[in-house]
């Protein structure tokens, strides 16, 4: 009886060296495709966040004006690093006029009206000035705080004072102010009266412009305050 050599046959079912690589790169672009997507949701809802924030601000700010009868200001900053701004807005009402001498560092005010170190930590404008200061200490008729920013740091006459009323407001890092070249650039101070106009009356309008920062075109989004009405315009994306 003859034998024969029976023949074990292996088959492979293993996956070739190109064969990984090639699923890999697969992987790969569809990876970078899904995180493209998911930071461009995050961008988006970024932006519709501060549309939607600012506006609010300042609509607010003008009721306050007419509910309360008295100037309400919004002021922006801004500052910038690398590709990262500290981009931010708060609300300030004016509650009366310095009535000291000038050019001298203390608000003072006509009659007794805090009570003494009752300010400190918090922080007082100058409105008529652009500045404002950190208070240090207060009496009844004077609050002490190194003025900075603004046109100049110290206090005159007539000049106007106010508070804060609003908390500051802050953009997304990667947002900043620019002027319609798209060049970093705050904001003028928008000042809404008692009757709910601003005080460029007729004469012009107010504009914020918001871009990604580092992007030469494409703002955003713009904000437009009507000078005359005081209206706020829905955000405009450009």
């Amino acid at each position: 009886m003859n034998h024969k050599p029976s023949t074990i046959t292996h088959s492979s079912t293993g996956f070739t060296l190109m064969e990984l690589l090639t699923v890999m790169a697969i992987l790969f672009i569809l990876m970078g495709m899904t995180l493209a997507a998911y930071f461009g949701v995050l961008r988006s809802t970024a932006v519709q966040g501060a549309q939607e924030n600012l506006h609010k601000v300042l609509a607010l700010a003008r009721q306050h004006a007419m509910t309360h009868r008295m100037r309400t200001y919004v002021i922006f900053r801004q500052e910038s690093s690398g590709f990262q701004t500290n981009a931010s807005y708060r609300v300030v009402a004016q509650a009366g006029t310095h009535a000291g001498d000038n050019n001298i560092p203390s608000l003072v005010v006509a009659s007794p009206r805090w009570e003494e170190n009752s300010l400190t930590g918090g922080t007082v404008y100058n409105l008529t000035a652009g500045s404002w200061a950190k208070v240090t200490g207060n009496t009844q008729i004077s609050v002490v705080g190194a003025l900075q920013d603004g046109t100049r740091n110290n206090w005159r006459y007539g000049d106007r004072y106010g508070w804060l009323i609003h908390d500051a407001e802050y953009l997304p890092t990667t947002l900043m102010f620019t002027d319609s070249s798209g060049n970093a650039d705050t904001p003028d101070t928008i000042v809404f009266l008692p009757d709910g106009s601003t005080e460029r009356g007729g004469s012009s309008d107010y504009e914020i412009i918001v871009r990604e920062v580092g992007r030469e075109t494409g703002a955003e989004f713009r904000i437009v305050v009507r000078g005359l009405t005081g209206l706020t315009e829905a955000p405009q994306e450009m």
